[in-house]
Formats: C-alpha cells, sequence, structure tokens
C-alpha cells in the first residue's frame, strides 16, 4: 500500500469538505487518561467521522493531564495502564467499528523528542518500552489494526534524527507496521535536499524522511513503511510572531504549491511513505489564536471578508490529481 490522503483534525464534522475531494483519511487525538470515558469519546468521534463518509481513521493515542498538558506514560505501572487502555479501545473500536471503515490505525504517542511531550527528559529507551507493550496489547485486541510509532518533531529538544537510531538501538525494528514522521517544509520548497539555507541556518525540510529511512535500512527494517502523520508549511500571516517557527513562513501561494508538490514528489519517489496527513481544520476550531501556529499551519481558515474557509492551498490539494494506494 502507497500513499493515503490525510487531514490531521480538530473537528470531525469538517471531513464534509475533505472527503469529496480525496482526502478520505482522518488523523484525531485520543486521550487515554485514567479517568477519561476514552471509549465513549472513541464512539462520538468515529460515528461522527462515519457521517462525513471518511473511509479510514488513525487514532493518535495520548495522555493529557487535567491541565492541558502531556503526561509521558513512562513509569512500568504507567506504561502498563496506557497499553491496557489502547487495547481496550482497540477492541472496541474493531467490533463496533470494523466493518464501517478500510483502514484503524494507531499512532502511538506525539513527539517524544520534545521536553514538552516526554517530561523534560525525552529518552528513546523509554520510548521504545511504551511502544513495546502498547504495540503488544492493540495487536492482542485487534490483529488487523495498522499501528504506527509517535513521530519526533523535526524541531525537536533531542535531535530526531538521533532520537529515531537511539530507538532502534533500543530493539524497536519490527515493533510497529510504521514509522510516524512529520516532514514540515521548513522555509524550503519540497525538493530541497537538506534542512540548510544558504546563510547556513538550519530548519525543517520535506525531505527529511528519506534520511529517517536511512536509518532504518541501516537497522534492516525495510518492510515498515513511513507515515507523514503532520505537516504543512506556515504561511501568509506575516503580521504574526509565530516564535521558533517565525523564519520559517511562506506565502499564501507557495503553500499551496508546496503541498501539492510534496504529494507529487512523495508519489514519485517515496514507495514506502504511507499516507500522509496535513494539517487541515485548526485555525477555524476556535481553540487558537490566529497567530498560533497550528492556525498558521492550516488548510482551513476563517475569512473576514467571506463565509469561505478554503484558502488556496486547500483548493489546489482538492483539485490535485491523486493516487491512493489504500
Amino acid at each position: 500500500n502507497h500513499l493515503g490522503y490525510g487531514v490531521q483534525l480538530a473537528e470531525a464534522k469538517n471531513m464534509e469538505l475533505a472527503v469529496p475531494n480525496g482526502f478520505t483519511w482522518a488523523k484525531h487525538d485520543l486521550n487515554l487518561r485514567k479517568g477519561m470515558n476514552f471509549i465513549s469519546n472513541a464512539d462520538n468521534l468515529l460515528s461522527d467521522l462515519r457521517k462525513h463518509n471518511t473511509e479510514h481513521v488513525l487514532l493518535k493515542l495520548v495522555v493529557w493531564s487535567e491541565k492541558g498538558v502531556p503526561d509521558a506514560p513512562r513509569s512500568p505501572d504507567e506504561i502498563k495502564n496506557f497499553a491496557d487502555n489502547a487495547g481496550e479501545v482497540a477492541g472496541h473500536i474493531r467490533s463496533r467499528y470494523g466493518d464501517l471503515y478500510k483502514t484503524i490505525s494507531y499512532e502511538i504517542w506525539n513527539e517524544p523528542n520534545l521536553n514538552y511531550e516526554w517530561e523534560g527528559n525525552p529518552n528513546p529507551a523509554e520510548f521504545v518500552n511504551l511502544i513495546r507493550a502498547t504495540a503488544a496489547a492493540i495487536r492482542e485486541a485487534d490483529p488487523q489494526a495498522v499501528i504506527v510509532s509517535g513521530a519526533p518533531s523535526p524541531g525537536g529538544d533531542f535531535d530526531d534524527l538521533k532520537f529515531l537510531e537511539g530507538m532502534y538501538q533500543n530493539g524497536f525494528a519490527g515493533l510497529v507496521d510504521a514509522v510516524g514522521s512529520h516532514p514540515y517544509g521548513g522555509p524550503f520548497p519540497p525538493d530541497h535536499p537538506t534542512g540548510i539555507d544558504a546563510q547556513g541556518n538550519g530548519y525543517p525540510y520535506f525531505r527529511k524522511p528519506e534520511a529517517q529511512r536511512a536509518i532504518m535500512e541501516r537497522y534492516g527494517d525495510t518492510a515498515t513503511q513511513i507515515w507523514a502523520t503532520e505537516f504543512s508549511w506556515l504561511a501568509g500571516l506575516p503580521e504574526c510572531n509565530f516564535g521558533e517557527h517565525t523564519p520559517w513562513q511562506v506565502t499564501i501561494q507557495q503553500q499551496a504549491d508546496y503541498l501539492v508538490e510534496a504529494y507529487d514528489y512523495a508519489h514519485r519517489n517515496w514507495p514506502w511513505m504511507g499516507p500522509m496527513f496535513v494539517v487541515y481544520d485548526f485555525a477555524i476550531s476556535g481553540r487558537y489564536d490566529r497567530c498560533h501556529p497550528a492556525a498558521g499551519y492550516s488548510l482551513l481558515r476563517p475569512d473576514p471578508n467571506s463565509p469561505d474557509v478554503i484558502t488556496p492551498a486547500a483548493a489546489a490539494l482538492f483539485a490535485m490529481e491523486k493516487h491512493p494506494g489504500w
């Protein structure tokens, strides 16, 4: 199975624009915090997604505290609780929704190389422990599920390539069906070969999965795909201060061109790439200020002069030729 066309969602209702235009994959978070009614939350989400004819779903399994910040499962007891909850929800989803979706998949955690996501101390060995236990629990509950490792951040506190290497050094090979990647494009067009600009500054770049793939091949993990579980280009808000993201900003038209070129590049050059999920509707979710990076990457945005929320990038992606392999 080669490319899939997906969106990273804030709200299920916005699939009504995506699915008719060939974006049939939806990615959404699911909080597995102890005491949460995550089964009911999963039911609400998957029912809403099917109302809009979503065909494939990727659930990012996380734990957010009551304060809304990541609470990484690091101790043996925390890992067991997370894995048990993942297995419980996977079994429930397969039994209730298995006939309604072509693919049900799970991404274990998010950007574990960030201090923010891993309680200030990113650790590849600890992350592999979480993956090993959680993948086993999901597979026992749902042998058909597709399991994806949480993608490292391309701008992480712990270098993303070194983090992935550390995962393989701690027995990661063969634990998942796909390695998660976040190939944000930085300020570069998608065919730019490195993350270094003319002045020697380092930024994210879309072709980072090629470097990740080289690590996978070095450890013999050639049967495992890479999934781009989150990516886009920051665009069109020159008045905003996006912090460290600010130098990455491109124009609205460049965002449109680069995203179309990115899918085409992956189709032509990456036979090992699975679904690619573009940041979609966070700017219209009401959760983020317009100058928050999540809004700056989004395809759908509010327009003060129009009810239309479709950006040039969204229009271009909806219209482009697609080559789905799922």
